[in-house]
């Protein structure tokens, strides 16, 4: 935040990184109405409405402070703390066996904020009888 040139840039990848599950579900969310960004924030918090609004309040007052018109998301090396150090691995990639094809599903499920057991006992249980095999 020293450098006044740059510091709304790195706020606003410091916001996606953050708030990264907001960002999945639209990689524009800043720009979006109060309503579908609350949406989003309960679907991803499974929060009461007052823990949604006080997310809402911290993200909007964030995002009025960043600037996300810079195309590159991610804060270059000169941009970073003096603190922090980038350390890489180098990847390494492994052809897939042009015979073995396996397919994998992942499910999610956003559970109702509730004090209630018997909500919970009775999504599991429907799961259980409808998915297992």
């Amino acid at each position: 935040m020293r450098d006044k040139t740059t510091y709304k840039k790195i706020v606003a990848a410091r916001i996606r990184e953050l708030y990264s599950e907001l960002f999945t579900i639209n990689v524009e969310i800043y720009k979006d109405n109060e309503a579908n960004i609350k949406g989003a924030i309960s679907r991803v918090t499974g929060g009461d409405e007052d823990s949604v609004k006080r997310v809402y309040s911290t993200f909007k007052a964030l995002c009025n402070i960043a600037d996300f018109s810079q195309s590159s998301i991610e804060s270059t090396p000169a941009e970073m703390p003096v603190q922090e150090q980038v350390v890489t691995s180098p990847q390494v990639t492994v052809a897939p066996s042009p015979k073995s094809t396996e397919f994998h599903y992942n499910i999610q499920i956003h559970l109702p904020a509730t004090t209630d057991i018997s909500v919970y006992n009775a999504i599991f249980k429907s799961l259980k009888d409808n998915l297992m095999l």
